[in-house]
């Protein structure tokens, strides 16, 4: 139990269900070789844009990534709430192995598409995930989950199509 209140206790999900149809493919490499880094065995095509695959591919190359999960886009157990009432569904989240201390931390990222930029949702994603990142060492604890990868930290990033690939080399180091 993490806090004495029992509105803040929750069990970490054993297992995620998703829709798969029988002609869905699973996702591979651009070589066609299997994911490497992916948290679980199989990620289907039909759960990412475009996007989120090229980010997806970037990740699973990538050498301080120790592991990546892509949020399943019906799943509503992981969320983000900021000031404003809907909740945020984040679409990726990344356990990066720092390089020069060998900590792991967290990259929650968000990906948009040119024709979101500068919209109200994009905007205020930005914000929180700015927000968050700024004083993610200073919040008050509510309550707390031990999860042993958590040790270096965590990261909210916003990841543009026109300039995903250069943000995202910022982010893992």
């Amino acid at each position: 139990l993490a806090s004495d209140s029992a509105q803040l206790n929750w069990e970490l999900a054993q297992t995620l269900e998703i829709s798969v149809a029988e002609h869905d493919q699973v996702l591979r490499r651009k070589d066609g070789s299997e994911l490497e880094r992916s948290l679980f065995e199989k990620i289907y095509k039909n759960g990412l844009n475009n996007l989120e695959q090229e980010t997806a591919w970037y990740l699973d190359k990538h050498e301080s990534v120790y592991w990546w999960h892509r949020i399943a886009v019906n799943q509503r157990e992981y969320s983000l709430q900021g000031w404003q009432k809907q909740k945020i569904y984040p679409d990726l989240l990344v356990c990066v192995e720092e390089p020069i201390n060998g900590q792991y931390r967290f990259s929650v990222l968000e990906t948009k598409g040119e024709h979101l930029k500068g919209n109200d949702d994009t905007e205020y994603k930005r914000c929180l995930f700015e927000l968050l990142t700024k004083h993610v060492k200073t919040a008050v604890d509510a309550g707390e989950i031990t999860i042993e990868a958590a040790s270096g930290g965590i990261s909210f990033k916003m990841l543009m199509q026109d300039n995903w690939s250069q943000e995202i080399i910022s982010e893992l180091g």
